[in-house]
């Protein structure tokens, strides 16, 4: 009786029921419900848009906390303006990673190479660096 008890907890952890490990994501095991293009696009138009709510979600915490540092060695560079464009130059894979060149033009014309990966089921930014025009 106890291992058909067992096997049921685990059918109902696998099921994402109870407080099970799955439900502290929602999402493992999962594949992203949208195409890595389209993440990445609509990471773009949250910078154009100045959504950094939108695109701070998009990032790993370790990919924040990069981009944080680099930020504050910068003395806040890159806190004007949001660009008026973007034009996606590469996208090239390796393994899991997806990694995107993007050139954002306007007044503070940067390029961001990011690297994107399925992370529980969500494209999420894992690396970035930014190179200014």
């Amino acid at each position: 009786d106890s291992a058909k008890r067992a096997g049921r907890q685990v059918f109902t952890l696998l099921r994402g029921e109870g407080s099970g490990w799955q439900r502290h994501s929602g999402r493992i095991g999962s594949m992203p419900d949208i195409s890595i293009e389209e993440a990445v696009k609509a990471n773009c138009h949250a910078v154009l848009a100045g959504d950094m709510m939108r695109v701070m979600g998009d990032l790993t915490p370790e990919a924040l906390g990069k981009l944080m540092s680099n930020m504050g060695a910068s003395g806040g560079a890159g806190m004007g303006p949001p660009p008026s464009g973007f034009e996606i130059l590469g996208h090239e894979q390796s393994g899991d990673d997806h990694v995107f060149t993007v050139k954002f033009s306007g007044e503070q014309a940067a390029t961001a190479v990011a690297t994107w990966r399925d992370v529980g089921g969500l494209w999420k930014i894992a690396d970035l660096a930014m190179e200014q025009a």
